[in-house]
């Protein structure tokens, strides 16, 4: 059954709410002021506290500063409770780190929906290992462990949290209002502006510059972006630097294999005119030596044959 805490000192109030939790199937403990609302926290095992702003010994935003602050307490589902109508008070309430606020008078019903809708969102998550892959960097939701090429990113609890909510809606601005409801418990305040401080812790992790993030986007005015698509240029940097790479290699490869060939060519065709040359000349000295006459031949012989070869090579005689 869950247990609940409502401080607020009205008695009347208090004995009609919790007659009608309890009659939902809830447990709840009353304390009329902030001395004993502290106490009563001070034990422990409460599942959600219902806090009036309005106390006699002190104010509600005090305590929600305090339970804020503590780490035992940090993550108590916590619902404002309060007459005050400004909505400056609502803002200001929400701001630090109340996770639901409903204005007296209120109906029993809507309480109760709020109540189940705040230890619904409370309730933890089952462990899974999804893993979110953008690029190069994964977000590891069962090991809450962010990696930028397969290395760890030293990021705090806070900023993994942050880190996950802008992963699991890529490509959607969020507000930080709305950032700072889907981080409920934790001690993040847009006054002083210390989402924008995880954020910058967030991209000198995970950025490859920082100061020109492709990651984590700021949209001004609006909030931020976690992008759908990264890497994209590397990607395509890389890709086209392979191919320019797949180009010279090849034209090198054809220049060095053409050249080859054509020395191989060369070489054939120089051995064939260097053998039909020498066949030439063999067929030529072999007729010379048959075609001249015997040193024993007439000398009328001789000089016929003398006349014929000159006449063959167009010598003058």
């Amino acid at each position: 059954m869950p247990r609940l805490l409502l401080i607020d000192d009205d008695t009347r109030l208090t004995a009609m709410v919790g007659d009608y939790l309890q009659r939902s199937g809830y447990e709840v403990d009353a304390a009329g002021s902030l001395a004993a609302g502290r106490e009563r926290l001070r034990q422990g095992g409460y599942d959600a506290l219902l806090l009036d702003l309005m106390l006699p010994d002190g104010d509600g935003l005090d305590l929600t500063r305090e339970l804020r602050a503590d780490a035992r307490t940090r993550r108590l589902p916590l619902l404002m409770l309060t007459a005050r109508g400004e909505p400056m008070d609502r803002i200001l309430g929400l701001e630090l780190g109340a996770d639901d606020y409903l204005p007296k008078p209120f109906e029993p019903r809507e309480l109760l929906a709020r109540v189940k809708a705040l230890l619904r969102r409370a309730a933890p998550e089952p462990a899974g290992d999804e893993v979110l892959t953008f690029g190069r960097l994964e977000v590891d939701l069962g090991a809450r462990q962010a990696r930028l090429d397969g290395q760890p990113c030293d990021l705090t609890g806070h900023q993994f949290d942050l880190l996950v909510v802008l992963a699991q809606s890529p490509g959607r601005v969020l507000s930080r209002d709305q950032i700072m409801d889907a981080l409920k418990g934790h001690p993040m305040e847009a006054f002083d502006r210390s989402i924008d401080v995880h954020v910058s812790r967030i991209r000198a992790l995970i950025e490859d510059d920082p100061k020109n993030p492709k990651r984590v986007l700021t949209v001004r005015g609006a909030g931020y972006v976690f992008a759908r698509k990264q890497d994209a240029d590397n990607y395509m940097r890389a890709l086209y630097l392979r191919i320019w790479l797949t180009v010279v290699v090849s034209l090198a490869l054809f220049a060095l294999v053409s050249g080859w060939l054509v020395q191989r060519h060369m070489a054939q065709e120089r051995g064939r005119y260097e053998g039909a040359a020498q066949e030439r000349v063999t067929a030529w000295a072999d007729l010379l030596q048959r075609s001249l006459p015997r040193a024993d031949a007439p000398a009328a012989e001789q000089a016929d044959a003398v006349r014929e070869w000159s006449q063959r090579l167009r010598l003058p005689l």
